[in-house]
């Protein structure tokens, strides 16, 4: 052995703190478990493992316990942050209010913004009332912003102006959908009371054009019933015979002294349709003896 090992045995026999007395004690909200001599980097230290008050063991020198430098696992540190960065305590139950908070102020004040210049430079302002988010979310739920309708369905709502020029101010703000904000903006052609007149012109529109298709429909059903009946008259008087009965009946009862006339005009339709009969059965007559010629010669 070394004469440099035996020098530091010879310290840690005769050394007068011993580990045992730093277990049990309490240093802040630790409280050391065990206690061990630890030869580290040239040099015997005292090394202890403690336990915090949240459960978590660590190891650590004893000089950081005993300077005050440890008092914890490091959870206060936690706790102090993020009380110390809390502001409201509101944005885990509200983060759609909150978003919508959020910017409608950025877009109102932050220069960096995207749509400042239709906002904040325009003059639109927010309220010195809603640069609280307690009383923004308390005026949103009292004006009826619910984040699930009837139905247990998301309901996407979207605070609007009532006057487009004006600020965000309780007095000129209400919660509608998003698809009925954008008939209220400033590029758009028409504003909403304008779309509401089109709206019921469009209705008087279609009403009238409901009138008049059904009058057209009901002219087209009589019109189709008066050139049925025509036709089924046509199918009972198809016959020619029938009609010149009864115009001879009539001409009988009404011009007795057409009588003859009439016999006379029947006798000449007669002898001409006989002669047609006769010129065709020449032509016939001629035209076979041809054919037969043709077939003999032929042969």
């Amino acid at each position: 052995m070394c004469k440099y090992c035996e020098k530091k045995i010879r310290n840690l026999k005769n050394a007068k703190i011993t580990p045992q007395t730093y277990i049990g004690k309490r240093f802040g909200n630790v409280v050391i478990t065990d206690c061990y001599w630890l030869y580290k980097s040239g040099r015997n230290r005292i090394y202890v493992d403690y336990k915090c008050d949240c459960g978590t063991i660590k190891t650590s020198n004893i000089e950081h316990l005993l300077q005050g430098q440890i008092i914890s696992c490091g959870c206060i540190k936690t706790k102090r942050t993020i009380a110390r960065n809390k502001k409201h305590g509101l944005y885990n139950d509200n983060k759609r209010l909150f978003d919508v908070w959020n910017n409608m102020i950025q877009r109102c004040e932050n220069s960096k913004n995207n749509s400042f210049g239709n906002y904040g430079k325009r003059g639109i302002k927010v309220c010195r009332e809603w640069h609280d988010l307690k009383t923004f979310i308390d005026w949103a739920k009292s004006s009826g912003y619910e984040e699930r309708d009837k139905n247990n369905r998301s309901n996407v709502l979207s605070i609007e102006r009532i006057d487009v020029n004006g600020n965000y101010e309780p007095n000129n703000c209400k919660w509608i959908p998003v698809r009925e904000q954008a008939w209220n903006k400033r590029n758009s052609k028409m504003c909403r009371k304008e779309a509401g007149r089109v709206i019921e012109i469009i209705k008087d529109i279609l009403f009238t054009i409901v009138l008049i298709t059904g009058s057209l429909c009901v002219i087209m059903i009589l019109l189709c019933a008066l050139y049925r009946c025509f036709c089924i008259f046509l199918d009972h008087m198809k016959n020619a015979n029938v009609l010149r009965k009864c115009m001879m009946i009539y001409i009988k009862r009404k011009r007795p002294d057409i009588k003859l006339e009439l016999e006379q005009i029947d006798i000449k339709r007669q002898s001409i349709h006989l002669k047609k009969e006769e010129i065709s059965n020449d032509k016939w007559t001629k035209r076979s003896n041809r054919i037969f010629k043709r077939k003999r010669f032929n042969l």
